[in-house]
């Protein structure tokens, strides 16, 4: 009985140092099979490059008029006429509307007339005075009396200078009667209509009568992220698809703003444009590429990158083995993008049908280079 059961204690040991012996070869037959398999990938490698490249910045924005008035009266009074209504295309020097000017005319007629009267006075202090000092050289007049002729004429001339000044007013304030356009435009809101009374002389604000722009010359506003702003400067090719317009519009940045905006990060470039033909209207929207400055930048196939946006990485051909290497990456075009860390250029970057099968140091054997 004791013979039976240490046959079968020796026979369980076996079996356990058996068990323990697969166990321990298995982890080396796992990656004898692997190395095996990695001589099998179906995979190819391309090298980084180092290019030139302009690619562009991004941004969209809004078209404005070159300046923008808000046009009231000069002068108080009601509203008789305006010449012009919404749509309206009007040069500088145009009349845009008149003030009744009644009253205008009439302060006009009583200076003219006040000049005229001092004027007459003149006349006659101007011999009063002449006589006065030839009978005090005879000393037939005192030197009060003399002086008193000469105030007389230093007083009209005075008043004459006065009611010059009061012509030359109201000539003004009649002239003013007539708005006229400040600069060529399109009239683009009409705020009232004749038979309206304005108080206030102060002109635009909430006594605007019109609104004027001038648009023959356009600016498109744009933002684009503040992270490009190393990238931007004044001068740069702009190519703009504008809202109602078929074809794309060319041209250069004009002003890039020194303000960043706190809330969105982005920087406003402004951009300006011939619009002779009033085509461009302001409030469009608009989808701008601003050609960058050039730049070297490395640059990989797109489907050479794996892994997610946050941990992306590509695996590198080095001494026949597949080496992982973290990357960050910005987006080039559609087949290429542009490496901003973990590869430098030339280095050999592992792609092909079994790149998702690739591990950290497998060795992969010979790899064709897919330029070749």
């Amino acid at each position: 009985m004791i013979r039976k059961t240490t046959v079968r204690i020796k026979n369980c040991l076996v079996i356990f140092a058996l068990g323990a012996l697969l166990c321990l070869a298995n982890p080396l037959i796992v990656e004898a099979q692997e190395a095996a398999n990695g001589q099998n990938l179906n995979l190819s490698f391309v090298t980084a490059k180092i290019q030139d490249e302009q690619s562009p910045i991004v941004g969209t924005g809004t078209i404005y008029a070159h300046k923008t008035s808000k046009i009231g009266p000069l002068v108080g009074g009601q509203v008789s006429e305006i010449y012009v209504n919404v749509g309206d295309r009007v040069q500088k020097g145009d009349p845009l509307f008149k003030i009744r000017p009644d009253r205008y005319r009439f302060a006009f007629e009583e200076a003219k007339a006040h000049l005229a009267m001092a004027v007459a006075r003149s006349k006659d202090a101007e011999p009063t005075l002449k006589r006065a000092k030839e009978l005090f050289t005879k000393g037939n007049v005192s030197q009060s009396q003399l002086d008193k002729a000469s105030s007389a004429l230093a007083l009209v001339q005075a008043e004459i200078t006065l009611a010059k000044v009061n012509v030359s007013q109201a000539k003004k304030n009649l002239d003013d009667t007539v708005v006229r356009a400040p600069f060529s435009g399109a009239i683009t809101v009409r705020f009232v209509n004749e038979g309206v009374y304005f108080s206030s002389q102060v002109p635009g604000g909430s006594s605007a009568i019109i609104e004027l722009q001038k648009i023959d010359i356009v600016l498109a506003v744009i933002e684009v992220p503040a992270r490009e702003l190393e990238n931007l400067y004044v001068g740069a090719s702009v190519n703009m698809m504008i809202d109602g317009i078929s074809k794309p519009v060319n041209a250069q940045v004009t002003i890039i703003n020194d303000k960043i905006d706190i809330a969105t990060r982005t920087v406003e470039v402004r951009v300006g444009m011939e619009n002779t033909d009033y085509a461009i209207k302001p409030g469009l929207f608009v989808r701008a590429e601003i050609l960058s400055k050039s730049r070297n930048v490395v640059v990989i196939p797109r489907h050479s990158i794996q892994g997610p946006r946050d941990a992306r990485y590509v695996f590198l051909l080095e001494g026949g083995k597949a080496v992982r290497k973290a990357v960050r990456t910005s987006d080039l075009n559609a087949t290429m993008v542009e490496v901003l860390s973990g590869v430098t250029g030339n280095e050999r970057v592992l792609m092909g049908p079994d790149l998702p099968r690739l591990k950290d140091g497998l060795a992969v054997g010979e790899v064709s280079n897919v330029a070749g």
